[in-house]
């Protein structure tokens, strides 16, 4: 178990235990910490850790669950013209934050692609992109949230020429109608396959854990002018590929005009504590973040990273010491 990743997870969720494991770093703190955090089990003689620690906190998950890992191939068309022409990427590996940050970072460097294109009738230009980083980051925090950890099987990323698929095993919970993984809007289940590895993602912003992931990414491509995703599974539920397809204009072929407004007739997706933060400032403009931080029981530092990613909807109004809070209509 990783003392840093340990570290760099309660930096963002509680500060105290934060300190208490920079102050005493030795062994027993951190067993200590991770008890507090419910992340233990057994007798008291005899405490192992549970499954989720190795998920979210050991940096060689792999030597508790083989294949637990990333593996991306790039095929220079598609795998059915050119199958014997592909690069292989990674694999990847690491705990589940360290793959989809690793996973984004390859895609952000070597996949997303933007397109500016200039409209003569009007000063703004479109601008789309050929994947938005929205749906690729909750499609990959998807696949690792959803499968299962006893499946010696990787989480597989193809790109081809017409979209990326990712496959992950097994497919959608049986309690989910077949029509519902047709439609591709929303696979609502009570079922969570994992769903103690789904609270940390929470915590750490990668998940909602409330069956928003297909809406989320669908909402995301939308923006962006490109089709809709697709889900495939088997009537068994052995597998299940969900397929983001590449904007048309980078296929050349027609596309579709996003109107300016769109951004505001598509609601933001909020977190919990973002949602909470706004709730606050509503109830006290005048409240600081230090006085934020200590509701919400985090660092001032992660307060002011919400506050950052809630500039279009939430302004500070005056000076330092005498102004307030304004919400953006």
């Amino acid at each position: 178990i990783s003392p840093w990743l340990v570290r760099d997870y309660l930096r963002t969720v509680d500060s105290r235990l934060d300190e208490k494991l920079e102050t005493d770093g030795s062994d027993e703190a951190l067993m200590d910490v991770l008890e507090q955090m419910d992340l233990l089990t057994g007798p008291t003689e005899h405490r192992i850790f549970r499954n989720v620690v190795a998920m979210i906190f050991c940096e060689k998950p792999e030597k508790f669950f083989p294949h637990s890992r990333i593996e991306i191939v790039v095929f220079e068309k598609s795998r059915i013209e050119t199958p014997d022409r592909f690069t292989e990427i990674g694999p990847i590996s690491g705990s589940v934050p360290q793959m989809v940050k690793e996973t984004m970072r390859i895609f952000k460097s070597l996949v997303i692609k933007e397109q500016v294109r200039k409209i003569p009738t009007q000063s703004e230009a479109l601008r789309a992109f050929n994947y938005p980083e929205e749906a690729l980051e909750e499609a990959v925090v998807n696949s690792l949230y959803h499968r299962s950890w006893q499946e010696r099987e990787p989480v597989e990323i193809t790109i081809e020429e017409d979209g990326i698929s990712i496959l992950n095993f097994p497919g959608p919970d049986r309690s989910i109608p077949d029509e519902a993984i047709r439609d591709g809007r929303i696979l609502k289940s009570r079922r969570y396959r994992n769903k103690r590895l789904g609270e940390f993602l929470k915590e750490l912003d990668l998940t909602e854990g409330r069956s928003t992931g297909i809406p989320t990414i669908q909402r995301a491509l939308a923006v962006n002018g490109s089709p809709a995703a697709t889900i495939e599974t088997a009537s068994e539920r052995l597998f299940c590929i969900i397929h983001i397809p590449v904007h048309p204009a980078f296929r050349g072929e027609k596309t579709v005009d996003v109107p300016k407004n769109v951004l505001l007739n598509v609601p933001k997706k909020l977190t919990e504590r973002q949602s909470q933060i706004i709730e606050i400032i509503k109830e006290n403009p005048r409240i600081t973040r230090a006085e934020i931080a200590a509701i919400l029981k985090v660092t001032v530092k992660t307060v002011g990273r919400e506050l950052s990613s809630l500039s279009d909807l939430v302004q500070y109004v005056g000076s330092k010491k005498g102004g307030h809070w304004e919400l953006i209509s």
